[in-house]
């Protein structure tokens, strides 16, 4: 596969465009798509001109290179090298900005590598010749995802086998994008730019995953030397046998002919035992690697199973649990779940995560009866549940997250990520077990019964909304729309003084605004607020916020910051012409009083005194502006380096949200 295959692979990744050719590029206009997607923009900031005279397109490549240029990438290339298809010189482009976004520092992606495939034994030199053959990527996707590729099975004279296992096997257990095609072909040379781009993919999404040093049994040559070694013993026997006959012959020489043929009898089993031997060998060899994919596709069918057992057990529960209340109309307060971290918990336990979500429907299911709520539909671990009252919803939401920490989950799921125990400083338990995000809202949405499943089920723009609002919080947090909010507050001032374990937690626990959300698909802003239990208020939240409001902020402090210090500049230059003027005048009077004195030395006089209190005078105002003058030079360094942190700040941020703002200013 050429170079030019894989870098237009890379373009489609984030275009999303089959590129065929240099030609592709001739107009600008995917390179500007390319550039605004690396930069994290949604389109090119600047309107491309119509039609296909040259000037027009030669303008819109001007554009394009000017706005690459500004990122701080050396330009390889003219727009008419681009407008003229020089394959060279687009490449080179290419290669540029897939150093810059993609690949960032290549000694530090080899030195990754190299390191990984050490424990492995497999020596990298280089990053072209050292993975023709397919091993080296065979043992790095090994010493990431240990059990995925058996490298007993790997033989380096296998290239193109090696080489489609490794990219395949990348591709649909790893997500890493098949930049690299090998189908159809017999053999392929790999050249290091190929190899470096699809290596950093690697890297990009896996350097901080640790080495993990597999502990092996016996391998395949210890137990063959072990086997070995037992059948010399069986040989070294024989052959004590056959010595002792020798010595026979040697005490009866009238049985020659007899110890002969015993010996050659003995040579005969020799022979056989060898045969034997190394056809036992043969069939263990065989019978390892059956072992050893059995074992693999047993493991792979195991998941597959409790995921497909989990769903039939969990559609045949919605099927056969009969609502018991009736559908909620009109308006309706809608209720969204999720569990946090459900794919990743499913690739790491895949039955011990069956076992938690039986758990987990379970209680859901026994609180939606508890509560009067009508359940909708689940989709995997998700749940849509609606309610008459907000009050319900709420209440259930509350329920729910305190029960969550009461329940016996499988003993190996709460040792991973996203179902681990978490504790105050004061040793209570914040989070144990699946983390569950809830998302609550109320509107008037259209309902229909479903054809299939004879549920009642909800559409339209406030069910869209709902989801939107859903998607906002993370595992074990709670948030309300300002509606629901609003009707939650009717609802409890009707609320008996018992009748609700939110009336009060809402007394005893303050809601937590988070501020107004742009949703997807909503065309105005949300007011969006936290709400959860007292005794669970200590979990603490990655901070939400509107990038909008973070760039108003920076724009704000520097525009401040800016006019300071011109100010600040004018006043330092105002000062300084008066500490030179009054130098001047200063050292005119001193030499005029010089020539006082030698005139009445001796007589003192009020004139020559007047003068020197005239000199003291302007020498102490002297002074006093050279000290101004040594502050304002403080305070406006002080404020030149405040504006070139803030600039730094705004414009070195690797955050995407941040990125879109300084790319549209």
């Amino acid at each position: 596969m050429s170079t030019q295959q894989v870098f237009f692979q890379w373009v489609k990744l984030y275009t999303n465009v089959d590129v065929t050719s240099v030609n592709d590029f001739k107009s600008g206009e995917l390179l500007g798509s390319l550039i605004a997607k690396l930069t994290g923009l949604e389109k090119f900031p600047k309107k491309f001109g119509k039609g296909n005279n040259k000037l027009v397109v030669i303008g819109n490549i001007n554009n394009v290179l000017k706005f690459i240029s500004d990122q701080g990438v050396r330009l390889t290339c003219s727009p008419d090298d681009i407008y003229d298809c020089k394959e060279n010189m687009i490449l080179g482009l290419l290669w540029v900005l897939i150093l810059k976004y993609q690949i960032v520092n290549k000694q530090e992606i080899y030195d990754w590598v190299r390191e990984r495939l050490e424990h492995l034994n497999i020596k990298v030199e280089n990053l072209e010749k050292s993975w023709q053959d397919g091993v080296a990527f065979c043992g790095l996707i090994a010493s990431l995802r240990p059990g995925l590729i058996d490298m007993d099975t790997i033989s380096p004279g296998n290239q193109m086998e090696n080489l489609a296992l490794a990219f395949n096997v990348a591709y649909e257990k790893m997500k890493i994008p098949p930049i690299i095609d090998v189908s159809g072909k017999e053999v392929i040379s790999l050249d290091e730019r190929s190899v470096l781009t699809y290596l950093s993919f690697f890297y990009n999404k896996e350097k901080d995953t640790p080495i993990i040093e597999i502990p092996k049994g016996p391998s395949l040559e210890e137990q063959l030397a072990s086997q070995l070694a037992d059948a010399q013993k069986e040989i070294a026997e024989l052959l004590q046998q056959l010595t002792e006959v020798q010595n026979e012959r040697t005490d009866l020489k009238n049985q020659v002919k007899e110890g002969e043929e015993l010996r050659e009898k003995a040579q005969e089993s020799i022979m056989k035992s060898e045969t034997e031997l190394k056809e036992l060998q043969r069939k263990f060899a065989n019978i390892e690697k059956q072992l050893q994919q059995t074992t693999k596709k047993n493991k792979e069918l195991s998941n597959q199973l409790s995921f497909i057992t989990f769903k039939l057990e969990n559609s045949q529960q919605q099927k056969v649990a009969k609502p018991t209340v009736e559908a909620p109309t009109g308006k309706v307060t809608l209720v969204f779940t999720d569990v946090q971290s459900s794919t990743y918990l499913w690739e790491r336990q895949s039955e011990q995560m069956a076992k938690g979500l039986q758990t987990h429907n379970k209680l859901f299911r026994d609180l939606i009866k508890k509560y009067n709520g009508y359940e909708v539909k689940t989709e995997g671990d998700a749940f849509m549940i609606a309610f008459t009252s907000a009050l319900n919803a709420t209440n259930f939401c509350f329920v729910l997250q305190q029960e969550l920490l009461k329940e016996e989950w499988p003993a190996d799921l709460i040792q991973e990520e996203g179902a681990h125990t978490e504790k105050d400083e004061e040793g209570n338990i914040l989070f144990y077990g699946l983390r569950v995000r809830m998302g609550i809202h109320t509107g008037e949405p259209i309902s229909e019964p479903d054809p299939v499943t004879g549920r009642m089920d909800y559409f339209g723009p406030m069910v869209n909304k709902a989801a939107r609002v859903s998607g906002i919080p993370d595992g074990g947090q709670i948030v309300i729309s300002t509606v629901a909010y609003e009707k939650l507050q009717e609802e409890l001032k009707t609320a008996e003084e018992d009748e609700s374990i939110v009336e009060k937690e809402l007394r005893a626990n303050e809601i937590i605004d988070l501020g107004e959300f742009k949703l997807k698909g909503i065309k105005e802003e949300t007011q969006i607020s936290q709400i959860l239990p007292c005794e669970l208020a200590g979990r603490k939240f990655p901070k939400k916020q509107d990038d909008s409001k973070e760039k108003s902020s920076f724009e704000d402090q520097l525009k401040a910051l800016k006019e300071e210090n011109e100010h600040l500049q004018g006043k330092l230059l105002s000062l300084k012409e008066s500490t030179s003027e009054a130098k001047k005048k200063a050292a005119e009077l001193n030499k005029w009083l010089q020539d006082r004195k030698r005139e009445i030395v001796g007589k003192p006089s009020g004139e020559f005194a007047d003068i020197s209190n005239q000199i003291e005078f302007l020498s102490g105002i002297h002074s006093e502006i050279e000290q101004i003058v040594v502050e304002t030079e403080e305070k406006t360094e002080y404020v030149t380096v405040s504006i070139y942190q803030l600039d730094k700040q705004i414009n070195g941020s690797q955050s995407e949200a941040i990125q879109e703002k300084i790319a549209f200013l």
